[in-house]
């Protein structure tokens, strides 16, 4: 993730809590089955609360009691119902100008409108806000441009929510309050932040801390001074940061604030650490545990030791001083769970981190036994403590497919060392079903509720057995090749000793044979003078006159294919699927050169997956699609081009037309016996429309890319009303597709942002829909010689029913014709290949 987009949302959950309860906190830690109970009673109690209310005169009542059913009936999945009451309660607070209460009633509205696939609301607010401003009701107005930045942004669109923010400020302003002006200005920092402009987020910055200063209130100074540090250091000034948060130490010192005192110290060792000033952060770091020592509150003593002593542990891990470090972490945990007793609770997520360090730290003094303990231990606490917080989130800024993948994050490092660990003890199948349980896992939990379309269920998916993974592998008849990426560090750290993220050190490789036969190898990468996400990069550079991308194809063939060739199947139409990782998500499999200037598409027929069990859902998707076969096929091509601003304070552009792509869809139109969509015809309105219920779906367009969240990587159609013709990946989840084959015939269409989910991006979203086999692009493909690839895979297909031997069969009549591996590469068949 791009680490300024990153401090962005990261500024604005210190300001807003994007999650809470939404029920009194003791219910909040019972089992799910006594939550349903109490949420039923509360629709039961509904009309004699709702007359008690009326009775009593009080207004504000019958807004609660409508708010509180209305979330019952959200609970419960009856969305129509809880948008009916909320409008209700949305209707008496206006009524009443009850500012809090229209602000909670509008979060919940905006949660309920995402589940009804309007993403954040954003439809809904956009509407209320254009009534507001008719009404001339400036509260409301206010709470609604609020939310619409809030959306906006957390939706990836930055110049709108810079242009909701704008309209906010001053209203904000007109409070007089500076906390809220404080506020407002630090959200349109993010906005700025996120969209790139870098001038104006300072100046928002200075604007900040003058309003703060002006204040006289040094607590509201320290707040924009954090807010400044953080900014400083993610644009490199960390020689500004550093002076920003000693500006903030001293002033806690003089108004004898601790918390304050403790935070800046920390803040400054990390900025530190990040220039490997190891003896001043641990200088730092000592300071701060002694200070913590004093305060006389038991539970924030204990806290702020334990945050010193993850830091300093890690610090010591850095310096490899690994027995001193895991000492320091054993440390924390004694005070993590004396924390959890202080506040009635078994375990909390900092406890989970930290163990996950110390068992890093256990695998790395051979101590093996010890931490796969230990990292077991970790990983239930996360998971307790992930599935409370789907069953519990009130979710406004983001799906609960978000939460579930942000919360799944945590576990990465954590899933490493234990692959490692196993491996160390050459339990390498159980390392197997370790790496399939920690890659894509939100992506399985996603599938799965969309096949059983129970959408109240545990967003858990049962990981799958050593067992299934072997029946997988023999139900597909492919052999599987499962990759995990080993880093020198983790990825995740609470303090990081340098700019550079860790660099790859080894591959593990799994290879399952379609017997069910699992055979494990290791590739070690020190060898690489160049880390492999380089090496990765330099082989994609295809339209740079210096490029030797050939070069880089062979380096990467003798790392990830090599070590397992002998694994392979040796007839060329036997079906082998990649499971990359990481930053192999991009690696163009077909392109890989061996050392007789072979590319391995000419030796085997290729496909790619997210996981292993991902292949089990997309198999169970096809086998769920109707058998109409009447259904019609849809073909488009060269639509009207929508504008598009490529950079911000840019005007917009319209996108270039693709004559090539309006010449491929008449041709592939032609053998699928329809009339394909083509120029004004071809709306995104039009477009949705007939994409539920078509059997075959073909979309020759521009792709636009997002690597930052993903769900604004989007496929471009004519504009029509108010529809600006981007369809978004993050449109796309909503749907409900039927088609059992889907071809993004565009640029970038298998890309987006890449976390431990896989690929966030059009990708995942058509999956999700419910479409088993779909075939995207790794990058900007050429016009022409994608047209003549696509006509030739279309012919392929009304010869075989193996999607995958057809694409591979159009790639090598393309390379024939046009040999440049950017012309012929760039697809890859993603799910079902029949």
């Amino acid at each position: 993730m791009n680490v300024i987009k990153k401090t962005a949302l990261t500024s604005i959950a210190l300001i807003f809590c994007l999650v809470s309860s939404v029920f009194p906190k003791q219910i909040a830690a019972r089992d799910p089955t006594i939550l349903r109970g109490y949420y039923q009673q509360t629709i039961d109690a509904f009309e004699e609360n709702f007359t008690e209310a009326k009775k009593s005169g009080r207004r504000w009542q019958e807004v609660d009691v409508l708010r509180n059913t209305g979330i019952a009936y959200q609970y419960l999945g009856d969305y129509q119902k809880a948008i009916e009451l909320y409008r209700q309660a949305l209707a008496i607070a206006i009524q009443v100008e009850d500012s809090g209460r229209i602000d909670n009633v509008l979060t919940q509205m905006g949660n309920t409108y995402s589940q009804l696939g309007d993403y954040q609301g954003i439809d809904f607010f956009e509407e209320q806000f254009q009534l507001a401003q008719t009404s001339e009701k400036l509260d409301l107005q206010r709470i609604l441009l609020g939310k619409l930045g809030l959306a906006y942004l957390s939706n990836a669109e930055y110049e709108k929510a810079i242009e909701a923010y704008e309209q906010y400020l001053p209203l904000v302003q007109d409070l007089d309050k500076p906390l809220d002006e404080i506020m407002a200005l630090n959200l349109l920092a993010s906005a700025y932040g996120a969209a790139g402009e870098n001038e104006q987020l300072k100046a928002v910055l200075k604007q900040m801390l003058a309003v703060a200063q002006e204040s006289g209130d040094p607590q509201l100074e320290n707040l924009a001074l954090s807010q400044q540090s953080s900014w400083s250091h993610i644009l490199d000034e960390n020689t500004g940061a550093i002076a920003t948060q000693e500006r903030a130490l001293q002033l806690a010192r003089e108004a004898g604030d601790v918390q304050k005192e403790l935070l800046s110290l920390q803040q400054i060792a990390r900025i530190r650490a990040t220039s490997g000033e190891t003896e001043t952060v641990i200088s730092l770091l000592e300071e701060s545990l002694e200070i913590a020592k004093t305060i006389d509150n038991e539970f924030l003593n204990k806290s702020w030791q334990t945050q010193s002593l993850d830091y300093l542990s890690r610090t010591y891990s850095h310096l490899g001083n690994h027995q001193k470090a895991l000492d320091l972490q054993s440390q924390s945990l004694v005070l993590y769970e004396g924390l959890n007793k202080l506040a009635s609770q078994d375990s909390n997520i900092s406890q989970a981190a930290a163990l996950g360090h110390l068992g890093e730290l256990q695998f790395q003094t051979g101590k093996l036994t010890a931490a796969l303990g230990t990292l077991q231990e970790a990983i239930a606490i996360h998971t307790r403590l992930r599935q409370a917080a789907l069953e519990n989130a009130n979710l406004f800024a983001m799906s609960r497919d978000d939460l579930n993948r942000n919360l799944r994050e945590g576990l990465a490092d954590i899933s490493r060392t234990r692959q490692q660990v196993l491996v160390a003890q050459n339990l390498t199948d159980e390392a197997l079903v370790v790496a399939e349980e920690s890659r894509a896992r939100a992506f399985v939990d996603l599938l799965t509720i969309n096949l059983e379309a129970d959408y109240n269920r545990n967003l858990s998916a049962p990981i799958p057995t050593l067992n299934q993974l072997q029946e997988i592998a023999k139900a597909r008849n492919s052999t599987l090749v499962q990759y995990s990426v080993i880093y020198d560090g983790a990825r995740q750290s609470l303090i990081k000793f340098s700019q550079q993220p860790p660099r790859a050190i080894a591959l593990y490789m799994w290879v399952i044979r379609p017997t069910g036969k699992v055979t494990f190898r290791r590739r070690d990468l020190d060898s690489l003078e160049t880390p492999l996400q380089q090496v990765i990069s330099k082989a994609r550079c295809f339209k740079r006159l210096s490029c030797r991308h050939k070069k880089h194809l062979n380096q990467l063939h003798q790392v990830l294919i090599e070590p397992i060739a002998d694994l392979l199947p040796k007839n060329p139409d036997d079906r082998v699927t990649f499971i990359p990782q990481d930053s192999l998500f991009l690696v163009p499999f077909p392109a890989l050169i061996d050392e007789n200037d072979k590319h391995l598409i000419e030796k085997h027929t290729i496909l790619t997956a997210p996981s292993i069990q991902v292949l089990d859902l997309t198999r169970q998707q096809r086998e769920r699609l109707p058998e109409n076969k009447n259904r019609q096929n849809l073909v488009v091509g060269n639509p009207t081009m929508p504008s598009w601003r490529s950079k911000p304070g840019e005007a917009p552009q319209q996108l270039l037309s693709l004559p090539g792509a309006e010449i491929e869809a008449e041709a592939i139109a032609k053998l699928l016996e329809t009339q394909p969509l083509i120029g004004d015809r071809a709306t995104e309105i039009t477009v949705v429309e007939k994409m539920v219920g078509a059997k075959l779906i073909h979309l020759a367009t521009h792709g636009l890319l997002d690597d930052f969240q993903g769900f604004q990587s989007s496929l471009a159609f004519a504009p029509s009303g108010k529809e600006d013709g981007f369809l978004t990946a993050r449109e796309i989840v909503n749907l409900k597709l039927t088609a059992e084959l889907v071809v993004l015939s565009a640029c970038d269409t298998g890309r987006g942002q890449i976390n431990g989910d896989g690929v966030i991006g059009l990708s995942r979203s058509f999956i999700a829909t419910g479409v088993p086999s779909l075939v995207v692009s790794l990058w900007k493909v050429p016009d022409d010689a994608t047209a003549f690839l696509m006509v030739s895979f279309y012919r392929n297909l009304q010869q075989t029913s193996d999607k995958a031997k057809a694409l591979r069969r159009a790639m090598l009549a393309t390379m024939e014709k046009h040999p440049q591996v950017v012309n012929w590469a760039a697809f890859t068949l993603i799910g079902e290949p029949e």
